[in-house]
């Protein structure tokens, strides 16, 4: 058996399990990211460990290696469909933390498998086309010569377009704020949130959760989360005063990092907006609470603040210049029973922004049928049968509760291609945005305390292993994950579909994937061969369109 082999980054390589899906060649386009894996397993333990790339673009290439993570509850039984990993209902270990390799070197253990992470071009620049061998060496106690392998990648003479999708993952601020031990929003805290932020615009995300007030999410009823307000309100004549000057830092640090967009965080508590955000102002030069959940969200009194808040920030987004960059959140998942709260916080809403894009995640089609929300972000369960208006910007969302009939979703314990799956599957539905709840939140369900996500992942018992979170906090930064590298993939196959539709249009490119048995968001082949087959075959098509445009 060879000493060291390589797989596809589809293939989750446990400790215990020989890797199935094997590869050592591959095609991509000039400016695509791409991922491969090498895997070990010793029949003794390797001391001072260290990988060696050669290959003409090895200043391209980074290697990290894949830590197994402990899952807790991994799928709740009775609630999961076949796709999955493991069928029985146990706890174990997932490869998923992708930890930059140590410069004193690494241990191999003995008759386990490890696995490497290996990354052609992490930031999409232009490589030059052609055929290049990569050649991965294994070396121990530093300089001796283990093992090696070999891999074949083609860069092809072609470049993805810029994605025209929009795509937002909610950053928690105070779980940056707890794992790093920085006070909220000051210069130590901006370094460490810059790096998440790139790790996220580096994987396509363009639009950025924004705190105007400590945002009311996975909060329990009567608890409260760290405050993370940009807005300083100060109390003063019976009215109210506001300072930008936090929220303005905020934009122009995130514009200059890349963000498209900015979603203003929500104008009333989760689940039905009975409540509000939690505010401090300034009241006789002393911080005090003046709303939260003492507080009914359509009061009077909270309207009115409103209405003062929104009068001034239209001014301070028009000065800002952002004004077709801006959109609004009043309630995250309302049942059906709470339109009349909608419509009343709406109706301050428009009264300052007349043409305020409303989006938020909703189950139930009545807010948008009776033209509350205007921006819909319907869970990818309910979509087939949301009916869409002509000229409305189409959103979904997953969570935790899309976990059956073969929905995408990127758990441990569900295979690699069922999280890559969906890039194919919002360009076959016509989707121009995606919204994911869980970035980075470090904290137990409903926020009761932090957890540690490295022993910690699934919110201390309430959400499948995989769901809250995305990254992991190291020092002065994050450590990505396998989830969130395969998710990225899977963006860059949407945008191979669309260099497609540029030779073919939309409506021959939809025909193919039809043919390949996709529909709406739970028919595919569940199939990891078939997936990289698949993306092989639009790369050729796209080749050899751009030959015969060039004959």
């Amino acid at each position: 058996m060879n000493k060291l082999i390589t797989a596809s980054s589809l293939d989750k390589v446990f400790p215990n399990s020989k890797p199935s899906l094997l590869q050592n060649e591959y095609s991509i386009f000039k400016n695509e990211v791409f991922h491969f894996q090498v895997c070990c397993r010793p029949d003794y333990p390797l001391f001072n460990c260290r990988i060696g790339v050669e290959s003409p673009i090895a200043d391209y290439i980074t290697v990290r290696r894949v830590e197994p993570m402990p899952a807790h509850l991994a799928t709740k039984r009775g609630e999961c469909d076949n796709y999955i990993i493991k069928k029985k209902d146990e706890s174990t270990l997932y490869p998923d933390l992708l930890r930059d390799m140590r410069q004193e070197g690494e241990i191999l253990r003995q008759s386990l498998w490890t696995s490497f992470w290996i990354t052609v071009n992490k930031d999409g620049q232009e490589l030059t086309p052609g055929v290049y061998d990569i050649t991965i060496k294994l070396y121990q106690d530093r300089t001796n010569l283990y093992a090696s392998c070999d891999f074949k990648l083609t860069v092809l003479d072609a470049s993805l377009p810029k994605s025209d999708l929009k795509y937002t993952a909610w950053i928690h601020y105070d779980c940056i704020a707890y794992q790093h031990s920085v006070e909220m929003f000051s210069p130590e805290y901006y370094q460490i949130f810059n790096e998440y932020l790139k790790s996220a615009l580096r994987h396509g995300m363009t639009m950025l959760y924004t705190p105007l007030f400590t945002p009311p999410l996975d909060t329990e009823v009567g608890h409260e989360r760290q405050i993370a307000q940009l807005v300083e309100v100060t109390c003063q004549d019976g009215g109210y005063s506001f300072n930008f000057d936090k929220l303005a830092y905020f934009i122009d640090n995130a514009r200059k990092l890349g963000v498209q967009q900015f979603e203003f965080s929500h104008l009333a508590t989760q689940w039905g907006g009975y409540k509000c955000p939690k505010i401090i102002a300034q009241k006789d030069g002393k911080p005090e609470k003046i709303f939260g959940w003492h507080t009914e969200s359509s009061s009077p009194e909270y309207l009115s603040f409103l209405d003062s808040f929104l009068g001034a920030l239209v001014e301070f987004v028009d000065k800002m210049g952002i004004q077709d960059m801006v959109y609004f959140h009043i309630s995250d998942e309302p049942g059906n029973d709470q339109l009349e709260q909608f419509r009343k916080i709406k109706s301050v809403l428009i009264k300052h922004f007349e043409n305020a894009r409303i989006m938020d995640a909703l189950s139930h089609g009545a807010y948008y049928y009776e033209n509350i929300i205007n921006t819909p972000v319907v869970s990818t369960d309910c979509v087939d049968n949301f009916k869409f208006r002509e000229g409305t910007e189409r959103w979904v969302y997953y969570c935790g509760w899309q976990r059956q009939n073969y929905l995408s979703n990127r758990f441990f314990n569900m295979p690699s291609q069922r999280n890559r799956i969906l890039g194919m599957q919002l360009y076959l539905n016509g989707i121009k945005g995606f919204l994911h709840w869980g970035f980075n939140f470090y904290n137990s369900v409903f926020s009761k305390h932090a957890i540690n996500p490295y022993f910690i992942t699934d919110a201390d018992g309430n959400f499948e292993s995989g769901d809250s979170f995305i990254v992991y906090p190291k020092a002065g930064g994050v450590y990505e994950s396998l989830r969130h590298e395969v998710f990225y993939d899977g963006l860059n196959d949407y945008r191979a579909l669309k260099l497609l539709e540029s030779f073919w249009g939309r409506e021959r490119v939809i025909k193919l994937l039809k043919k390949q048995g996709m529909k709406g968001f739970t028919r595919y082949k569940r199939c990891a061969k078939w997936h990289l087959k698949f993306r092989q075959k639009i790369n050729q098509a796209v080749m050899k369109e751009l030959q015969a445009k060039n004959s």
